[in-house]
Parts: structure tokens; sequence; C-alpha cells
């Protein structure tokens, strides 16, 4: 839809992935705390960073003096992959709760906060619509929530799904099997 002034009207917000897309200068972008809010959600968790700084360094080391290929010999490749998976798992699972721990309202997509306005609308800040539900699904899981988007944005217009006929006709008739499903 166009106002009078031939700009584009954002559709009516229901609250899904697709109906709230990013505004037209952000293709997928997706607000993320920051580092310093990373930083402080950790803690004493950054200890478990430790034995991934290790392998790393020793790779290292042994890509420049064959003498330390021993110490990764040692280490064995299940080693190596659990000691680098942690700091990943946590790197998550501290996003995720930094995200739900940000109680005011903001926008999904430039972290805007939206204290103020209407439970639907757009973003001043950016361009993108918003509601409160979608705020409060990305707030409870942000990579789940992205997945999703991406998934539906794939799928075709509901009015041309509609048009299909139903998949037994597609088909033909639908034959007994042998087996008796």
């Amino acid at each position: 839809m166009k106002d009078s002034q031939g700009r584009e009207i954002p559709h009516e917000s229901l609250g899904t992935a697709v109906e709230v897309a990013p505004g037209p200068e952000a293709e997928d972008v997706w607000w993320t705390p920051g580092w310093k809010d990373l930083a402080r959600a950790v803690g004493w968790r950054w200890i478990l960073v430790v034995p991934a700084v290790g392998v790393v360094a020793l790779c290292v080391l042994a890509l420049m003096n064959p003498r330390y290929l021993g110490g990764l010999w040692w280490l064995g490749v299940k080693g190596m992959i659990y000691a680098l998976a942690i700091p990943v798992a946590l790197l998550g699972s501290v996003i995720r709760r930094v995200t739900s721990a940000r109680t005011e309202p903001f926008c999904i997509h430039c972290g805007y906060a939206l204290h103020g306005l209407p439970e639907s609308g757009t973003c001043p800040e950016c361009g993108s619509g918003y509601t409160r539900q979608m705020i409060d699904e990305y707030r409870r899981d942000p990579k789940w929530f992205i997945a999703r988007y991406k998934a539906q944005k794939d799928l075709p217009p509901h009015h041309e799904v509609g048009g299909l006929p139903p998949p037994a006709v597609i088909g033909g008739p639908r034959r007994k099997s042998r087996d008796g499903t």
C-alpha cells in the first residue's frame, strides 16, 4: 500500500515474523547484545574459555614448530572439540540470557527502546514494523525466531497456496498399498 505521497505504508502487524519485516534499508538485520553486555553476563564463566584459548595457542605453536604436534596428539581430537565447543555453547546461552533480561520493549532489528509507543507500529529509528507479541517471542529465543523468520520468508504467499488442489487429486486416486497403509 502507498500513501498520498507515494511512500510505502507498512502492512498491519499480526505478530508473525513474516508480517513484520526489517525496514527498507536493512535486510535481515537483527539486534544482538553488544560485547559489554555479554561480558557482564558471562561473569565467572570466563574460566570456561581458558581451555579453548590453550587449544588455539597450541595449534598456532604446532604450525610454527612441529615439536608441539605431540601436545596436539596428547590432547586428541575429542579434547580439542570439547575445548572449542564449550565457549560456543556459553556464547549462545549468554546471548539468550541477555536478550531475555531486557525488560523494556525494543525494536528487534535495531535495539531502539520503544517506551511510550503503541502496541504495534513502525520503529522510528529503522522503519521496521513491530508488535509487542513479536518482541516477546524474540526475547524468548532470538536464534529460533530468526530461523523461523527465514523459513517463513521462503514460503509462497497464502493466496497462492489456497489455489492448490488437495494432494490426493494431484497424484490421482490413491491406491491401497500391500502392507495395508
